[in-house]
């Protein structure tokens, strides 16, 4: 498996309580500013521009602003001054007050970082699987204590694959990168992958890979305390295991079953039970010593 092709199967933790994802077909995909992890699509803005691309940039803008200005002056004003002239003190006021400007579109830039994350939550949501299915871990944070289950998703499925273009951002998946040092640069340097993918190493053990879409494509929208929950239809045919949590209880694995059975695009699905290690601190899975019929 090289640096970008991630392993056959990806895996999703859950809580007990999120049975809608197998019986409405429904997952989420969250917002950054709904992480549990703070910095999580939160790079630093050290500032919105270089200075030295923003003074190309004014420059680029000042000749044509100029002319503008000049083409609204009214005929009598533009006959005693000829255009080479009040092009010359334009000019001269630029130089004079480019200083000032860079200074200020500084002082922008926290507003335009607050500003741009709002965008963010508003527009992009993220649906976070991980390489392993025995972090110990993980199923603590992400499924109650061990009591929910885990679906093991094909990441070679078309679903996870639908980009449409070489520079989409979008609609594939891609490894999450963990770094010591927080992305900090100006936004015009920042990298998608910079802005998305990448994760402080104390979060390395979640071995995380990501797939982004626009919120807008969501099939259903909820409300929620902190920010909407946003519900996409994804393949059913995708799911290639279904794990059940070392400390699930009866009743919940009886309604897992009950969910798998009455679906028939889930009854190829493998399903696995995790166990806890009785020598190391580690998980350990077995495939179940059943198997669903296929309906008749």
């Amino acid at each position: 498996m090289s640096a970008l092709t991630p392993p056959d199967i990806l895996y999703k933790y859950l809580p007990p309580e999120r049975l809608d994802v197998l019986s409405n077909g429904l997952i989420r995909y969250t917002q950054f500013g709904a992480f549990n992890d703070p910095f999580d699509g939160r790079p630093n803005l050290a500032a919105l521009s270089t200075d030295g691309d923003m003074k190309e940039r004014v420059a680029q803008l000042i000749p044509d602003e100029i002319k503008r200005a000049y083409g609204l002056l009214p005929p009598e004003k533009q006959a005693q001054m000829p255009y080479e002239l009040f092009y010359a003190i334009a000019m001269w006021q630029a130089k004079q007050t480019g200083p000032a400007v860079l200074k200020n579109m500084a002082a922008l830039t926290p507003f335009i970082q607050s500003w741009l994350r709002e965008k963010l939550d508003k527009h992009i949501g993220a649906l976070s699987l991980s390489e392993v299915a025995d972090n110990v871990l993980m199923w603590s944070h992400y499924s109650l204590g061990h009591a929910g289950f885990a679906l093991g998703f094909d990441a070679r499925h078309p679903y996870f694959n639908a980009r449409l273009s070489e520079v989409d951002e979008f609609r594939h998946l891609r490894r999450v990168e963990y770094r010591n040092d927080r992305p900090n640069a100006p936004l015009s340097d920042l990298s998608g992958a910079e802005m998305f993918l990448v994760k402080s190493t104390d979060w390395a053990y979640e071995k995380e890979w990501r797939i982004m879409r626009p919120l807008a494509d969501a099939e259903t929208v909820a409300d929620a305390q902190q920010l909407p929950v946003h519900l996409f239809r994804y393949s059913s045919d995708a799911i290639k295991e279904i794990i059940f949590g070392a400390k699930i209880l009866p009743s919940t694995k009886c309604a897992l079953l009950e969910v798998i059975a009455a679906q028939p695009y889930l009854r190829h699905v493998v399903l696995k039970q995790a166990f806890i290690d009785q020598q190391v601190y580690g998980m350990k899975l077995r495939e179940a010593g059943f198997r669903l019929k296929s309906p008749e």
